[in-house]
């Protein structure tokens, strides 16, 4: 699991992950992470992020060979983009919150 924003917590994010799963965080709280990692039965590593051309393309890889994928819990239309937040701020999503931008063909 790669978490970009390190906005879930630590537990939630421990308990979807399969027996021999990995979370890396690369925003959040590292200490707290690298605590957890220690204490916990599964890897979970806190990193600091520096993208560059070669980490992008190997992520790219992975999510092009099906070995790291997005979890996309609900999908809103912009024009309901109020509810869209309502729905992110209130912590219920169990993966991504989409907002699809519709265009005039």
């Amino acid at each position: 699991m790669l978490d970009l924003v390190g906005d879930r917590p630590i537990a939630a994010c421990k308990r979807t992950l399969k027996p021999n799963g990995t979370y890396v965080c690369l925003a959040g709280a590292p200490l707290r992470t690298l605590r957890v990692a220690l204490f916990g039965g599964k890897r979970m590593v806190a990193m600091v992020a520096n993208p560059n051309r070669t980490d992008l393309t190997f992520l790219m890889g992975l999510i092009e060979s099906g070995d790291m994928r997005t979890v996309i819990d609900r999908e809103f239309p912009f024009h309901e983009l109020p509810d869209a937040m309502r729905y992110y701020l209130a912590g219920a999503a169990q993966g991504k919150v989409m907002v699809t931008l519709e265009t005039k063909e």
